[in-house]
């Protein structure tokens, strides 16, 4: 297929892309590798742009055509372009303008551009280096995700907004410097802060090794390391409140971190997915551990909870590793996903918790009369204590290793069809039991029909 380089068409609003390009004597689209367009350039143009020449089209020159701002997914998906030059008129690239073009190797950001949407070069892989004018303003959230080429990213003293995760999985990015004159962030050996350092907003994910963060930092910002695998240790100073949302998610090469006693906030999936975790001192001043804090943290063995802690929500959430919890006296509220910590043969409840108890590694209410949970690790036989009325509907979710269940005359409650009707452990029910019975060690209920006037009134 011959390619026709260097081609050029000016544009109306009479005479369309196509139109020009038929004119030009163009009569497959696939073999225009080099394009200039000057002219009025509309919405449409960039479609037909994106939608038949996406694939072919290698290099584009808008120097001189009338556009001051790129549409949104205007050049989606447009995996065949290498290089693009944008007008100095332009004010805005929008949202996704550049999404999935892989390809893409350089673009320059004219001295004109005010505003960077939100992933406006999502997935650009092939980017090495970006040069942020000194007109720009605002860069929008998640602006260079997965731009896994830049290594090193300058901001200019004029650019006073970032959004959230803008260098997300940028994984080759080792170095972010800002401008001295910049009024709002400044940088220290290519980490991004604050102007007054109190703030930790971004740390490059390319960096390896450990890291000390500077004794000035109050808040560690959401996403902060997020992604930064080869960070393999982290010191987080005595003045630190905060630690932000999936602060640390996905950093698998961090093996252990300190919390210390100055933290009263771990935001959610702060530690998502730290795989390479084996131990965490928590906090004596956090009251809450979060949702999803240590998704996924399958190196994790054990955890000490401590006596601040007033709610554990869904923290635990597949750390297949973990054998054993300490639950402090001063816990009011789990809401629970221990069920999918396959490895778990003990929870230890502070005997002066006033809402939860534990016997032999197994979680109950205080008063013993629920049983809350049962290790999935733990194997053998149980025999379900006598104080027990109510089995909580997760209590043996996918407890395999378990020979034998025996339920006592007291139980009349299982939530739900709760789990222990799949257990696969021999059930045997006390043959008083007024609610339940087993059949060839099966848990089924009884014949309401059969069973005395006073039983149905235990019910």
């Amino acid at each position: 297929m011959m390619t026709k380089n260097n081609l050029s068409v000016s544009l109306t609003p009479e005479i369309r892309l196509m139109q020009a390009l038929i004119e030009a004597g163009v009569s497959d689209v696939a073999t225009v590798a080099k394009l200039t367009v000057a002219g009025d350039v509309s919405e449409d143009d960039f479609e037909f742009i994106r939608d038949m020449m996406g694939n072919t089209l290698q290099e584009l020159d808008l120097s001189n055509a009338s556009i001051i701002r790129i549409p949104d997914w205007a050049f989606e998906h447009c995996v065949g372009l290498k290089s693009v030059i944008l007008p100095n008129i332009l004010k805005i690239i929008d949202k996704e303008s550049f999404y999935c073009c892989s390809g893409l190797v350089s673009v320059n950001i004219p001295n004109s551009v005010i505003k960077i949407e939100k992933e406006a070069f999502f997935s650009c892989s092939a980017l090495t280096e970006i040069v942020i004018p000194e007109s720009m303003i605002m860069i929008g959230d998640y602006a260079f995700w997965v731009c896994r080429g830049l290594t090193s990213v300058t901001i200019p003293a004029s650019l006073t907004k970032i959004g959230k995760d803008i260098f997300r999985q940028c994984s080759r990015l080792t170095e972010i410097t800002v401008h001295p004159d910049n009024p709002v962030f400044t940088s220290q050996n290519g980490v991004l802060f604050s102007k007054d350092m109190t703030e930790l907003i971004a740390y490059p994910q390319g960096k390896q090794g450990d890291y000390v963060i500077p004794d000035s930092v109050i808040i560690i910002r959401a996403s902060a390391f997020n992604f930064c695998a080869g960070l393999t240790s982290v010191v987080i100073p005595n003045k630190t409140l905060k630690i932000g949302d999936g602060a640390f998610s996905e950093c698998t090469g961090l093996t252990s971190v300190i919390i210390p006693d100055s933290v009263v906030s771990i935001g959610n999936g702060a530690f998502r997915l730290c795989t390479g975790l084996t131990s965490v001192k928590i906090s004596e001043s956090v009251k809450e551990v979060g949702y999803m804090v240590f998704r996924g943290c399958t190196g994790l063995t054990s955890v000490i909870i401590p006596d601040s802690v007033i709610e554990i929500y869904v923290a635990f959430y597949l750390c297949t590793g973990l054998t054993s919890i300490d639950i402090p006296k001063s816990t009011e509220k789990i809401f629970w996903d221990f069920e999918t910590c396959s490895a778990l043969i003990s929870i230890n409840v502070h005997p002066d918790n006033d809402v939860y108890s534990s016997i032999d590694g197994a979680l109950f209410s205080k008063d013993k009369t629920e049983l809350i949970f049962f290790p999935q690790g733990k194997s053998g036989d149980y025999v379900i204590p006598e104080t027990v009325l109510c089995i909580n509907r997760e209590a043996f979710y996918e407890c395999n290793n378990l020979m034998s269940v025996t339920i006592p005359e007291s139980v009349i409650e299982i939530e739900e069809e709760g789990s222990i009707y799949t257990c696969s452990a021999h059930i045997t029910v006390h043959p008083d039991n007024p609610v339940f019975e087993s059949k060839d060690g099966k848990l089924m209920k009884k014949n309401y029909l059969q069973t005395s006037e006073s039983a149905v009134e235990r019910v």
